[in-house]
């Protein structure tokens, strides 16, 4: 399931509208309780993904760090060599400064980019963003900071918290997810698969 997100080029959502919220969270009542009242549930990658993490928190207490938050995890190459790291989406994202690209393959590679001041910048403002996170969110333990790039496409700046791609597929679905947990009084761990 992927949510609209402004991101990149595409600078506007129709999720903006509070009306989109209330059917949105209809729809993931609906799912939720199809999916867990199943008796063989379909997989769904929202739903096993928070069960997991809910789990990897319950037991051992360790906070969830995105991929996109840490440098080389994930790396992207353009059909011209440039090199950019922390989110794909990053590679077409311009700001004030220009393309979010750190270097290019033909020019150093890896190591250029270590060594450019540029990439340095922007990775200490990604992890301002994620300890702004972790100071505001109640959520931060099941997101670790949110994406970058939706920071950047949504606040002009990698040091920011929520974005509605967060809201949208983070916060609504765990509160959607808890709340039927409690109503349906379901076990906790009728809702874990493994």
């Amino acid at each position: 399931m992927n949510v609209e997100e402004i991101e990149g080029v595409r600078q506007e959502s129709t999720l903006l509208k509070s009306v989109n919220e209330d059917r949105y969270r209809h729809f993931l009542r609906t799912m939720i309780r199809r999916h867990l009242q199943n008796p063989i549930p379909f997989y769904w990658r929202e739903i096993d993904g928070l069960i997991a993490m809910l789990n990897k928190a319950a037991n051992t207490g360790l906070k969830q760090l995105p991929q996109t938050g840490v440098p080389f995890r994930i790396f992207s190459v353009d059909h011209q060599g440039n090199i950019s790291t922390f989110c794909p989406e990053l590679l077409t994202t311009k700001t004030k400064q220009g393309r979010m690209t750190f270097g290019h393959v033909c020019n150093g590679g890896f190591d250029a980019i270590r060594a450019n001041q540029r990439f340095h910048d922007t990775r200490t403002e990604i992890e301002k963003g994620r300890s702004r996170c972790e100071k505001v969110c109640d959520y931060f333990s099941l997101c670790g900071g949110g994406n970058p790039s939706n920071k950047m496409s949504e606040h002009g700046t990698f040091d920011a918290a929520e974005t509605l791609a967060c809201r949208f597929s983070r916060k609504l679905l765990i509160d959607e997810f808890l709340d039927y947990l409690e109503a349906s009084e379901h076990e906790w761990s009728s809702a874990w698969k493994n």
